[in-house]
C-alpha cells in the first residue's frame, strides 16, 4: 500500500510538473535557432552573434529584387533567413526550435513551393503594445496595434513526424530540422500579430511569400522577430 501510494504521489507530482510545462501562455521567448555555447531554454541572445547570420537582403523587410520566388514585383522580405556562418546548414538538418509555450496551427510537408512548415500561435502573457516592432515609417492597422497573440511560422524544414495540430508545444522543444535538399538551405523564420489567437493558418498572408513595398508588410501583421524576441 506505501509502494502504491508513494506510486500515485510521483504520478501526481509529475503530472503537475509537465502540465506547467505545457501551458500555452508564453512569458518569455527565446530564438528559433540555437546560438553557440547557449542552451535552448536559454537560447534569448541574438544568434548572430553566436554562429548564425541573416543577410540584409533576405532579413525582415529586406529588398531583394532578383529573387526567384515571387519576381521582381514583389522583392520584399516579411521575414528573417537563417543561416550558419560556418556553413553547417548548408547541409540542412539543424535543428530548429519553438521560441515559446504555444499550441500547433498547422504542420506541412513535401510543398513544391517550400518543403515544409510547421505554424504555432502563441499566447503572451500580457497585452503589449505591438507598434514598435514593425517597419519604420509603415502605418499600423488598428486591429494590430495592442493584443497578446501572435503566429510564428517555420518554414523550409521537416517537421517533426509526432507534431499533430492542436498539440501543445513547450518553449525550445524540437519542431524539426532545416531541409537537406531545398534550394538554399536556410529557415525562413516569420512572425506575425494574431488580433483574436484565431488567424487563418497559412504560410505567407498574402500567398507569395514576399511583398510588393514594406508598407504592405506591415499591413498584414508581420513584426520584426529579432527585435521582438530581444524586447
Amino acid at each position: 500500500m506505501k509502494q502504491l501510494q508513494k506510486t500515485v504521489l510521483i504520478a501526481l507530482l509529475i503530472g503537475v510538473v509537465f502540465t506547467e510545462k505545457a501551458s500555452a501562455v508564453t512569458d518569455r521567448l527565446v530564438f528559433p535557432v540555437l546560438a553557440d555555447n547557449h542552451s535552448i531554454t536559454q537560447n534569448s541572445e541574438d544568434p548572430r552573434n553566436y554562429g548564425w547570420f541573416v543577410n540584409s537582403q533576405n532579413g525582415f523587410g529586406g529588398n531583394f529584387p532578383d529573387n526567384p520566388v515571387a519576381g521582381p514585383g514583389f522583392p520584399f522580405h516579411p521575414a528573417e533567413d537563417w543561416n550558419r556562418t560556418d556553413g553547417r546548414d548548408n547541409n540542412g538538418n539543424e535543428p530548429v526550435y519553438a521560441i515559446g509555450n504555444g499550441i500547433i496551427a498547422r504542420v506541412t510537408s513535401n510543398n513544391p513551393n517550400y518543403g515544409g512548415a510547421v505554424l504555432v500561435r502563441y499566447e503572451l502573457a500580457q497585452e503589449i503594445d505591438f507598434t514598435p516592432y514593425f517597419l519604420p515609417n509603415t502605418t499600423v492597422k488598428e486591429l494590430y496595434r495592442r493584443g497578446r497573440y501572435i503566429i510564428g511560422d517555420y518554414i523550409h524544414i521537416a517537421p517533426d513526424v509526432n507534431l499533430r495540430v492542436g498539440q501543445q508545444v513547450i518553449l525550445g522543444q524540437n519542431l524539426g530540422t532545416i531541409l537537406p535538399d531545398f534550394g538554399y538551405r536556410h529557415l525562413h523564420f516569420e512572425i506575425m500579430v494574431d488580433p483574436n489567437g484565431n488567424s487563418f493558418a497559412t504560410t505567407a498572408r498574402n500567398g507569395v511569400g514576399y511583398y510588393e513595398s514594406q508598407q504592405k508588410i506591415t499591413e498584414d501583421g508581420y513584426i520584426d522577430p529579432t527585435r521582438f524576441i530581444l524586447g
